[in-house]
């Protein structure tokens, strides 16, 4: 039983915080959620300023968006096998302070070409926070009950976010000015991210993935798969995004969009051969799960919804 003791000391050590701690790493977590999405949607209000401010024709303002929503979809893949393989509490950490750092230098930058850039950057430092923070919240929270209401709390604060985020906005470029909605995610990331790296135990993190040797992990992350999953998805969404100001009928949007779904259904097959050498990073066995494909639908249609407002605002 010896050889045991190590792994469950491990497993049970998010039970031995305090409810304290709990509670402060939970609000953590859900103002990190509040301030990825409102980094999203609070720039929306901030849009007219931003092209009169920089000269941006509209094409150009709406890659100011597009571009953050680009990179943050595309590495979430990535960003959760690096919360599986390696510690989640530097995933999170790190993707939390390069956040504050984008937001703060894009706070000062008066050019176009540059915002575009930071915005692209910035997306994916927000898709490094979201799956390492849920992943640390189910630690954190490991009774089932407790754990379900702190996912709807993580849950809610987006949402919350994604409409208080048009107000935050509108009232920083009614009073002050545009620069304020990103140093405001800058104000709120740099304590976040200290916070958390004194209140979040190193061994929360520690999973079977995480114990393995270095190469082993990198073997681990099937890079081929996340690859051609986020490339596609990369092509997918700035086919979508073009084919509202370049036509759909535009042969880049539609040889992108052909590129994409058999990339698409490439990294599926792809996935089906990993069984046999090493773990996919996601399993074909996912969608059979009970209810899975159901819920994973209806989950997706308020997106749908938001962001079908999204484009007609």
């Amino acid at each position: 039983m010896s050889p045991l003791l190590p792994l469950s000391t491990n497993i049970h050590e998010p039970q031995r915080l305090s409810l304290a701690r709990k509670l402060i790493l939970l609000v953590m977590f859900c103002l990190t959620q509040f301030i990825d999405t409102l980094s999203m949607s609070a720039l929306l209000s901030a849009i007219p300023a931003l092209e009169a401010s920089m000269g941006m024709t509209e094409i150009q303002s709406t890659w100011v968006f597009s571009g953050f929503r680009l990179t943050f979809s595309s590495f979430l893949l990535i960003s959760g096998r690096l919360s599986n393989v390696y510690n989640p509490k530097t995933v999170f950490i790190g993707g939390v302070s390069t956040l504050g750092i984008l937001s703060l230098c894009a706070g000062f930058v008066y050019t176009t070409v540059p915002i575009l850039v930071l915005r692209a950057i910035t997306g994916i430092a927000s898709a490094m926070t979201i799956p390492s923070a849920l992943k640390l919240l189910v630690k954190v929270f490991p009774d089932p009950l407790k754990q379900a209401r702190a996912v709807w709390f993580f849950a809610g604060c987006g949402a919350v976010a994604n409409m208080g985020g048009l107000v935050v906005g509108a009232m920083f470029v009614q009073w002050v000015s545009y620069h304020w909605v990103f140093w405001f995610v800058a104000c709120a990331a740099f304590p976040v991210a200290l916070i958390c790296i004194f209140m979040i135990p190193s061994q929360i993190g520690e999973t079977a993935g995480s114990r393995k040797p270095k190469g082993a992990k990198w073997k681990s992350l099937d890079l081929v798969g996340i690859g051609v999953l986020t490339v596609s998805f990369i092509l997918l969404i700035f086919a979508v995004t073009s084919g509202s100001t370049d036509g759909w009928k535009s042969p880049v949007v539609l040889i992108l969009l052909i590129i994409s779904i058999i990339m698409i259904a490439g990294f599926f097959y792809w996935e089906t051969l990993c069984l046999r050498t090493k773990l996919p990073c996601i399993p074909p066995w996912t969608w059979f799960y009970n209810n899975f494909s159901v819920l994973f639908a209806t989950a997706l249609l308020p997106s749908f919804w938001w962001s079908g407002g999204y484009v007609y605002f």
